[in-house]
C-alpha cells in the first residue's frame, strides 16, 4: 500500500473504522503531523472523508473517483489520486482482517483474570474532631457473564470494536475506582457522632460493593485482600 494509505490503516487499526466518520479531522491532522501526506492530498482525503466516499459499496478506484468528482468537487486527476488511496486501503484483505479483529481485545480479556489495586481516601469531621482515613484494596477479577460484560461496555465496543484487553482493564478499573471512591465516601461521612471504623468494619462493606459492581458487569471477585488506616 502507499504511504498514506497505510498511515489511515495504522489510525483504523488503533481507533475503528468509525474514527473516519466521528473524527475525520483529527484522521486529516495525524497525517500531516506523521508527514504521511502532504498538506494537499491530506485536505482532499479530509473532504473525501466528510463526503463519505468510504462507506460507499463500489470500493474499486474507478467508481470512487466518480463519487469524489461529483461530490468534492476535486478535478479528474485529483480524484484518482484519492480514489488510489482508499482503494488500496479499502481492500478486500483489509477488510477481512478488520472483520477478524473486530472485539478480539474484549474476547482477550474473557479468557484472562485480572488483578487489581485501588486505593482510596475520605476525612470525616465532626464537632471540631477530624481523622483521615484511607484504604487499599487489592482484588483478582474474572469474567463470569460474558453478555453482561459487553452490555456494560457497549458504547465503549460500539465506538471501538479494536478496542484492546488492555484498555477495557482500564475501563474497568476506572468504574472501580470510582465505586470504590463514593462507596468509601459515604461510608467516612455517614455518622456525625461516631468516627467510622475503616480498619475493622470497612473491609466487608468494601467486599459487598464490589461483589455489586461484578455483578453489574458480569465478573466475579477470585479474591479480595483489604486493608484500612484510620488517623486522628
Amino acid at each position: 500500500m502507499s504511504k498514506v494509505a497505510d498511515a489511515i490503516k495504522a489510525i483504523i487499526d488503533r481507533e475503528g473504522l468509525g474514527y473516519l466518520d466521528t473524527d475525520a479531522y483529527s484522521v486529516y491532522t495525524e497525517l500531516l503531523e506523521n508527514k504521511a501526506a502532504d498538506g494537499k492530498t491530506a485536505r482532499m482525503i479530509l473532504i473525501a472523508l466528510l463526503a463519505g466516499a468510504h462507506r460507499q459499496k463500489k470500493r474499486d478506484a474507478s467508481s470512487l473517483s466518480s463519487f469524489i468528482q461529483q461530490e468534492c468537487g476535486l478535478s479528474a486527476s485529483n480524484a484518482d489520486d484519492i480514489s488510489g488511496i482508499l482503494a488500496e486501503l479499502l481492500s478486500a484483505d483489509n477488510r477481512k482482517e478488520w472483520k477478524d479483529n473486530a472485539e478480539k481485545g474484549f474476547r482477550e480479556f474473557c479468557d484472562n483474570e485480572w488483578s487489581y489495586e485501588l486505593y482510596s481516601s475520605a476525612e470525616w469531621n465532626s464537632r471540631g474532631r477530624h481523622m483521615d482515613c484511607s484504604c487499599t484494596v487489592n482484588m483478582d477479577i474474572a469474567v463470569d457473564e460474558a453478555d453482561a460484560l459487553h452490555k456494560a461496555l457497549e458504547k465503549l465496543l460500539s465506538k471501538n470494536p479494536f478496542t484492546t484487553a488492555d484498555e477495557i482493564y482500564r475501563f474497568i478499573k476506572s468504574k472501580l475506582q470510582k465505586k470504590l471512591d463514593d462507596d468509601f465516601e459515604e461510608y467516612c461521612d455517614v455518622d456525625d457522632y461516631y468516627p467510622p471504623y475503616v480498619e475493622e468494619e470497612y473491609g466487608d462493606i468494601c467486599n459487598d460493593a464490589i461483589n455489586d459492581f461484578c455483578a453489574d458487569y458480569g465478573l466475579k471477585l477470585l479474591s479480595f485482600d483489604y486493608e484500612g488506616d484510620e488517623d486522628y
